[in-house]
C-alpha cells in the first residue's frame, strides 16, 4: 500500500479509537459517558499492524489526549493525530465536545462535533464529524447505537461520509469487563472492533482490543488497539 492510501486509512481509525474525536469512547465510537465537572482524564493510544500483507502494511501510530468535564454533562477533549511509523507523519490537531443531553430511566442521549486542523500532508484545511447516539443499559450491559457524519475529504478523498455507530459493553466485576463496537460502511473508517477493559485501579482504565476493517480483511485490513487512561 503507498503512502497515499495509508495515511487516510490509518488517521480515519484513529478519529474515533485513539483521541482525534478527544472524547471518552468504547473502543472506535463515542460512549454515552461524560465527565463530571472539573474531572480530567489524560489517556495515551495506540495502533500497531504487526505484519506485512496486500492491504494494509505493518505499521505503528500513538495518540495523546486530554479530556476535560465541564459540567451539565458536558466534556471538552483535545487530541493529537498523525505520527505513523514507517511512513510520512500527518500530524492532525483534533478538539471535541460531547454532551449527554438526557438521562433517565436507563436511557442516556448524547451528541458531539469534533474539529481536525492538519498541520502537515494537509488532504484538507479543516473538518469536522458530528454524531448523535443513545445508550440503554440492562443489569451490567449497555448497548449504544447512532449516527454520524463527517464533512468533505475528512474519512475519503473528495467526499463526505456518514454512517451508523453501534455498541456493546458488559462489566464482569469493577476490574474487568468486555465491549465491541462498529462502524457500518465500506470505507477506511469502518471496522468490527471488539476487545478486553480492565481497569487495574479505580483511577486507571486499560482497554486491549482488535479492529477488523468491514472492506479488505482478508487482505490484511486489521490491526491490533491499546489505550491507557489515568484519571482525575
Amino acid at each position: 500500500m503507498t503512502p497515499n492510501v495509508l495515511i487516510p486509512l490509518v488517521l480515519s481509525i484513529l478519529v474515533f479509537v485513539t483521541g482525534a474525536d478527544a472524547q471518552q469512547t468504547i473502543f472506535t465510537i463515542p460512549s454515552s459517558d461524560v465527565l463530571d465537572r472539573g474531572k480530567v482524564s489524560v489517556e495515551l493510544a495506540g495502533a500497531f499492524k504487526v505484519n506485512n500483507e496486500q492491504t494494509l502494511r505493518k505499521f505503528s501510530s500513538f495518540v495523546p489526549r486530554l479530556i476535560v468535564g465541564l459540567g451539565k454533562n458536558v466534556e471538552i477533549g483535545f487530541a493529537f493525530t498523525g505520527n505513523i511509523q514507517p511512513g510520512p507523519d500527518a500530524p492532525t490537531f483534533g478538539t471535541g465536545v460531547k454532551w449527554k443531553f438526557y438521562e433517565k430511566r436507563g436511557f442516556s442521549f448524547f451528541a458531539g462535533t469534533t474539529f481536525y486542523i492538519p498541520i502537515k500532508h494537509r488532504a484538507y484545511k479543516a473538518g469536522t464529524v458530528s454524531y448523535v447516539g443513545i445508550s440503554k443499559s440492562i443489569g451490567n450491559a449497555r448497548f449504544t447505537a447512532g449516527g454520524f457524519v463527517s464533512t468533505r475529504n475528512v474519512f475519503a478523498p473528495h467526499a463526505t461520509r456518514s454512517g451508523g455507530i453501534f455498541g456493546f459493553e458488559y462489566e464482569v466485576n469493577k476490574k474487568i469487563g468486555f465491549a465491541a463496537d462498529w462502524i457500518n460502511g465500506r470505507h477506511a473508517f469502518g471496522f468490527l472492533t471488539s476487545g478486553l477493559i480492565y481497569k487495574p485501579h479505580p483511577k486507571v482504565s486499560t482497554t486491549w482490543a482488535y479492529a477488523i476493517g468491514n472492506n479488505n480483511a482478508n487482505r490484511g485490513n486489521h490491526f491490533f488497539i491499546v489505550e491507557m487512561a489515568y484519571n482525575f
